[in-house]
């Protein structure tokens, strides 16, 4: 492999990232910097020097990519805002989510809102509720729409692994979320876009699908081939990202990779390279429309067409030089794609395959030197995946705290069966058309390849060492991360052997260090209650919840559930409200002893069905003045230092050697961590 400094691209996604770095880190001196080098600029043409030239034009993009990617987020405040009426009005982008219960589609025009003025030439994510069938109609992209809404800003992730609504939008360039009531939405304009005809082939295709695969496999075979994991179960998807193999579901590289050898098949003896390259381009432009124009797969497409080019125009290329490339194309025509998190793991994950892989499959041919098919496939295969995983197991485990452990081996089986299901659903989906029996078949044979995979996975995920997950799970990524690089450069047996043992004694010595780690109370304010966290001298942990908003309509909360449901352990008492109730109801995993309904005045139909399911599993249900008469404010003790923690007042206090601490639940949303001292 050259060096990287040789790399054109390289050079190239060296001066865009200069540009990009200052625009974040000094924002107040974007101007400025601008002017100078656009002075820069007009001097070295002026005088015809070249390299000078070349380094101001990208560090120019470089700002202006950055700075108009840094705009949206730095509007979008970190508190919470609550819901408040307004009118939308816009034309319909894309459409995130379509089913019999919302349609979830891109809005872009203007928010109107009465406490501020209105937003113009902004995005906004409207999800419309039981929509009707003229809505499903008309709620397509290309068409415009008003509504009356209600909207608010996106939220900020505040418990490990928890979407974060903020990141995500970003991405899109979204500003607002907003909900609407399928007669409170008007079609104002329609109009007849490509975006229109693939969503409706997209729909037709999962139809089709639906019809030929049982219910166990219809949703995998659906995501395999339009990009839709709507139909995915919530086990499914946590089985694949605890065995670190969720990127065969997201339509990327893998499913580029199998297209474009279906496409140049019968190609290959055309001996028109223009004429090639059209009709490639064409049928990966069609696919990239139908999977719903997703990030990694115009990033798969574009290098695809690129590295065709490069093989026609008989010149050597580099994957790393054409992956360059390729980012700093889409991230001129859309800078927001910093912030996909769809957009990063794409990236990292071939740049990683890009810089390793050679070092990979070399280091590993040192033990498997047999030049047999199986063995080379097993190398090769291996070396990709380590080489992936060493790039992008960091960012998956800050995005969702999650580290797989088994991902290098669970891709070993996952990636063959899960490539071969696709072809066998594709020739499903064609014979079809033609007998109901043959695709039939072909369909029974792609199902048993996915429940073969599927099961696969859940048995590596039942593994207790199969993924480390919550908070600290970047610090074994970045471990794991460092430590692949550091064995695959050992250029004997002897110093990989050795390193393998250096890093093995590195892992046990962290786990000592995260497992002797002492607890805290963590305070976890949400939108409509607050969570108390607290670790006691017997190994267990007390959850306490209580409503902010008594009057509110309650909701589920599932990212305090999903955090809660983790600490399988707990004793948890609810008290003072409907929402403290609700997500007390969706708990299945974490024991509940009892909960506190004050006298509500404020009663829904949501409150009398979180009781129902709570006496259904038989938490008993008392009411405020059954609690106060037989009880006093709950005292508890984590180490040597007594808790007290006021339910009516909205207090915590902590009794400490050193001293008393009084702690009100603050009304922001992000977590309060105080450590209880011994």
């Amino acid at each position: 492999m050259p060096p990287l400094s040789h790399l054109p691209a390289a050079r190239i996604l060296a001066g865009y990232a200069v540009g990009c770095s200052a625009a974040f880190f000094l924002p107040s001196l974007v101007l400025p910097l601008c002017i100078l080098v656009v002075f820069i600029l007009l001097c070295a043409a002026a005088l015809r020097w070249h390299t000078l030239l070349f380094w101001a034009m990208l560090i120019l993009m470089g700002l202006w990519s950055a700075d108009t990617a840094r705009g949206l987020p730095l509007r979008i405040e970190s508190r919470t805002m609550s819901e408040i009426p307004a009118v939308v009005w816009g034309r319909i982008e894309r459409v995130l989510y379509r089913d019999s219960s919302v349609v979830r589609c891109v809005l872009h025009g203007t928010v109107d809102t009465r406490p501020m003025k209105a937003h113009n030439n902004t995005r906004i994510v409207l999800s419309v509720v039981r929509p009707n069938a003229t809505a499903m109609h008309f709620l397509q992209p290309g068409n415009s729409i008003a509504a009356s809404a209600r909207v608010r800003l996106p939220y900020l992730a505040a418990l490990p692994g928890e979407f974060s609504e903020q990141v995500y939008y970003s991405s899109l360039g979204v500003e607002w979320v907003g909900i609407a009531s399928t007669h409170s939405v008007a079609l104002t304009e329609p109009q007849v876009s490509a975006e229109a005809f693939a969503q409706r082939a997209a729909s037709a295709i999962s139809s089709e699908l639906s019809r030929l695969f049982p219910e166990r496999s219809r949703g995998i075979a659906i995501a395999l081939l339009t990009g839709d994991r709507s139909h995915l179960g919530q086990a499914t998807k946590d089985t694949f990202m605890l065995t670190g193999t969720t990127h065969v579901l997201a339509v990327s590289g893998l499913h580029v990779g199998i297209l474009a050898a279906i496409i140049l098949l019968p190609l290959a003896r055309l001996h028109r390279p223009v004429l090639r390259g059209v009709v490639f381009s064409l049928a990966l432009l069609v696919y990239t429309m139908l999977t719903g124009m997703q990030p990694s797969m115009i990033r798969a497409a574009i290098m695809a067409v690129l590295l065709l080019i490069v093989s026609d125009a008989q010149r050597t290329s580099h994957l790393l030089n054409v992956l360059c490339f390729t980012v700093v194309i889409m991230l001129l025509f859309d800078p927001h794609l910093l912030f996909s998190t769809g957009f990063q793991l794409s990236v990292v994950s071939l740049g990683g395959i890009a810089v390793l892989y050679p070092a990979a499959e070399r280091t590993l041919g040192l033990f498997l030197q047999s030049q047999s098919a199986a063995v080379r496939f097993i190398r090769s295969s291996l070396a990709v995946t380590l080489s992936a995983s060493a790039a992008s197991s960091p960012v998956v485990a800050w995005s969702f705290s999650v580290f797989s452990v088994v991902s290098p081996f669970a891709n070993l089986l996952v990636i063959p069966l899960m490539s071969l299901g696709m072809i066998y659903a594709l020739c499903a989906l064609a014979a079809a058309q033609v007998s109901g029996w043959c695709g039939k078949a072909f369909a029974c044979a792609a199902d048993a390849l996915f429940f073969i995979a599927e099961l696969f996975n859940r048995l590596a995920a039942s593994l207790p060492v199969a993924a480390v997950t919550g908070r600290y799970a970047l610090i074994p990524a970045l471990c794991s991360a460092l430590a692949t690089l550091y064995i695959v450069c050992a250029q004997t047996r002897r110093l990989v052997v050795f390193r393998v043992a250096v890093s093995a004694s590195g892992a046990v010595l962290l786990c000592l260090l995260v497992s002797g780690n002492e607890s805290c109370i963590e305070i976890i304010p949400r939108v409509q209650l607050v969570a108390v966290v607290v670790p006691t001298c017997s190994g267990r942990t007390l959850v306490l919840l209580q409503d902010r908003r008594p009057d509110m309509y309650p909701k589920r909360d599932m990212g305090l559930e999903k955090y809660l449901d983790a600490k399988s352990d707990t004793t948890t008492i609810i008290a003072c409200g409907a929402a403290s109730m609700r997500c007390a109801a969706g708990l299945r995993r974490t024991k509940v002893d009892a909960v506190i309904a004050q006298t509500l005045l404020f009663k829904n139909k949501g409150l009398w069905m979180a009781m129902d399911s709570l006496e259904a599993h038989g938490v008993p249900v008392l009411n405020a003045a059954q609690w106060l008469s037989a009880r006093k404010p709950v005292v508890l003790r984590s180490g040597s230092a007594p808790v007290c923690w006021d339910a009516w007042q909205n207090s915590v206090s902590l009794h400490t050697p050193a001293g008393n601490r009084h702690v009100v639940l603050p009304r922001v949303v992000a977590p309060v961590v105080f450590s209880g001292a011994e």
